[in-house]
């Protein structure tokens, strides 16, 4: 596994007038890696249990703008801290999904979107909590109402077995549901990530290992919260799901 520099791939993603683009294919580490397959996977369930009473509660009518994704599974740990004692070791989940397409997307189709949830920022804030995803019809993982616009909200690079995002300044603010804390309790602001970035690499044999940095604005305070992590963990399963 050769981990790029998360600030060689920031740097290049960053530079890059990224022009709308077709659908991508699905990067062919998707169907190597000697996992556990498993479909029709029920990820609601598996992410936010108030996503899945919501969707019984007011279904879609059948097939209205439902997508079969390809998806990996991940099971991660986050290790960082905020330049004083308090040094934080979260655990989550992390979600690489095939694209979603997104119409009138001004950063470039996605060859991947990706979920993160460690902790749960907005009702239990710990430190190094952090929940994120590439496109905000994805949100129900993170615990909003299903069909969600397909907004993409960050511009994604596959290299390999490399993922690489880096946060659309110009979307930050309108991607609500991915925040970050600094602090723990009740007072502790949360941090709407509006630069910077992150990046995993995943080895043949599912391993996984990245980087994570990221500047925020307070949704409360409105100031400036930065973040930064160690990225470890592994691939636990494959399959398709539908969303």
């Amino acid at each position: 596994m050769k981990l790029l520099s998360l600030i060689e791939l920031l740097s290049l993603l960053s530079a890059t007038t990224a022009l709308p683009a077709p659908h991508p294919n699905i990067p062919s580490f998707f169907n190597s890696l000697p996992l556990p397959v498993v479909n029709d996977l029920d990820l609601y369930q598996l992410f936010n249990l108030t996503s899945e009473k919501l969707r019984r509660e007011s279904p879609s009518p059948p097939n209205k703008r439902a997508l079969t994704l390809a998806y990996i599974l991940c099971t991660v740990a986050f290790e960082g801290s905020f330049g004083d004692a308090r040094r934080f070791s979260l655990t989550g989940e992390l979600l690489l999904t095939s694209a979603v397409d997104s119409a009138g997307t001004t950063n470039g189709a996605n060859p991947v979107e990706v979920v993160i949830k460690i902790g749960r920022p907005f009702s239990d804030p710990v430190a190094g909590s952090i929940t994120y995803t590439t496109n905000r019809y994805l949100w129900p993982l993170l615990g909003s109402k299903p069909d969600q616009p397909r907004v993409d909200f960050a511009y994604v690079e596959a290299r390999g077995s490399t993922v690489a995002v880096v946060i659309d300044k110009s979307l930050a603010a309108a991607n609500t549901l991915s925040v970050f804390t600094t602090a723990s309790g009740a007072a502790a602001d949360l941090y709407n990530p509006v630069e910077g970035g992150f990046a995993i690499a995943i080895a043949d044999d599912g391993t996984l290992a990245g980087e994570a940095r990221l500047l925020g604005r307070g949704v409360v305070s409105g100031g400036k919260g930065t973040y930064s992590a160690v990225i470890l963990g592994a691939a636990t399963q494959t399959g398709t799901t539908t969303l």
